[in-house]
């Protein structure tokens, strides 16, 4: 029986991973690029620092996973990313055209760089958002509110699925509730599109975030959907790092997590 590869690609917040398995049992491969060293002197993650690291990190890792397992991108079977579609006939020129994002991914920071120093300044002193996202970017809705503002800047925060705002969320809504909407390009879009048709007629104050304003290296739209949790988390990078500017609360600060046992 003709042995099978697989590519695996993992990011955590700090560390950059790629492994290749033969037979789903036997690993040809695994490196891993920790950031600790960098963090250690600010006592914690730093999303921005670690966004970049990531960007800088993830073609190496592959390239290095490959050289130790002694084989080639044409010699893998699947990947993460072939696992999840299934059959993705056009994965090698997703994958070439994918080589080429880094320079579009600091585009984009810099196209989002007045906006969220604007939105930073005007809810410096705001105490309560709802992030919405759906699709390809819950994930990213649900880490932002989270990791970001929970637990990094201390200002109380509701994740919220556009599928499920209407059933409930929708009457905690008032005039100046601060929404956050994560705004992807998968067949979820017009969720958001209700969900943004609706709170208009109630706040004043919303906020969008949208990977379709990014321009990026990819001929095909349905690659655009692939990587949006990629483009997001780049843009967002920039609204953390004003806010604790602008709150003057650092993003490495905890109170409890690595503080205490628990």
């Amino acid at each position: 029986m003709e042995a099978v590869l697989i590519l695996g690609i993992e990011s955590s917040c700090d560390e950059t991973a790629a492994a290749v398995v033969k037979n789903g049992r036997e690993v040809l491969s695994n490196v891993i690029s920790s950031q600790i060293a960098i963090h250690t002197e600010y006592g914690g993650v730093v999303p921005e620092i670690a966004s970049r690291k990531h960007i800088e990190n993830i073609n190496p890792v592959i390239r290095m996973a490959l050289d130790e397992a002694g084989v080639t991108l044409d010699d893998i079977d699947e990947s993460e990313l072939k696992e999840y579609f299934i059959e993705f006939d056009k994965y090698d020129e997703f994958v070439e055209q994918y080589s080429k994002i880094v320079p579009y991914l600091l585009k984009a920071k810099e196209q989002y760089e007045d906006r969220c120093a604007k939105m930073a300044v005007e809810h410096k002193d705001t105490d309560y958002h709802m992030v919405i996202g759906s699709g390809m970017l819950w994930g990213e809705a649900y880490d932002y509110a989270m990791c970001i503002l929970e637990e990094m800047q201390w200002i109380k925060t509701k994740s919220i699925h556009a599928a499920e705002y209407f059933h409930g969320t929708l009457e905690l809504v008032e005039e100046d509730t601060s929404l956050i909407l994560f705004y992807g390009e998968d067949e979820t879009r017009p969720l958001m599109d209700r969900v943004k048709n609706f709170s208009e007629k109630v706040t004043k104050v919303i906020n969008i975030f949208d990977t379709k304003e990014v321009e990026l290296p990819f001929t095909d739209a349905e690659y655009r959907k692939i990587v949006s949790p990629m483009i997001m988390y780049a843009i967002t990078e920039r609204l953390s790092c004003h806010l604790e500017k602008e709150r003057n609360h650092p993003l490495t600060t905890r109170r409890y997590y690595r503080q205490m046992e628990y």
